[in-house]
């Protein structure tokens, strides 16, 4: 199975598909490991209001 090709319109849209997909996962994951406490919330990071 070749990779697509960047020249052509059809082949950036794979790659950018799968960057969109990469990033939802990579968000889906620390969602997932902010519920099990694997890492800190975003409210102990930067409180808000200051």
């Amino acid at each position: 199975m070749e990779l697509p090709s960047l020249t052509t319109v059809s082949g950036m849209f794979t790659y950018y598909i799968a960057f969109i997909v990469l990033l939802a996962l990579a968000f889906a994951l620390y969602i997932v490991a902010g519920y099990l406490g694997l890492v800190p919330d975003p409210t102990r990071i930067a409180p808000w209001p200051p």
